[in-house]
């Protein structure tokens, strides 16, 4: 896929299993972070219900969870992503944590985020999108 993008999640639950599972399905290099290990450790398993729930193949699913990998630090989830997306509990200090510490990603291609997907995007012109709300 020659628009193939790196994707970085934060957060494994509900929200960032679904946003890593959409990504890799469509064919892009997709990065998961959660400081809970035992978040990271059943995330296969829960890309696969969903992917099974909703009619894939075991083929399809395979090549979709071949292209999620969990990393264990934000700095390494982060480097080097097209886009980074914050899938994190609603909580305001975890979530300002976040924000501090992310890593500052290559400037990403033009890019619209739905309203309830949370996003940053760095570089010259720099945007954030948080909540669907932009900041210059």
């Amino acid at each position: 896929m020659a628009d193939t993008k790196i994707i970085a999640v934060l957060g494994a639950g509900l929200m960032g299993h679904g946003i890593a599972l959409t990504f890799a399905n469509a064919g892009h290099d997709v990065r998961v972070y959660d400081p809970l290990p035992s978040s990271l450790e059943v995330l296969p398993g829960r890309v696969l219900a969903s992917l099974e729930a909703m009619g894939y193949t075991r083929p399809e699913i395979d090549a979709t969870l071949s292209r999620i990998t969990a990393k264990a630090g934000l700095p390494a989830c982060v480097s080097g992503a097209d886009f980074v997306f914050e899938a994190a509990p609603e909580k305001p200090d975890l979530k300002r944590s976040l924000f501090k510490a992310r890593s500052s990603p290559p400037t990403p291609p033009s890019f619209r985020s739905p309203p309830s997907w949370r996003t940053w995007m760095t570089g010259p012109g720099r945007s954030e999108l948080i909540g669907g709300t932009r900041r210059t």
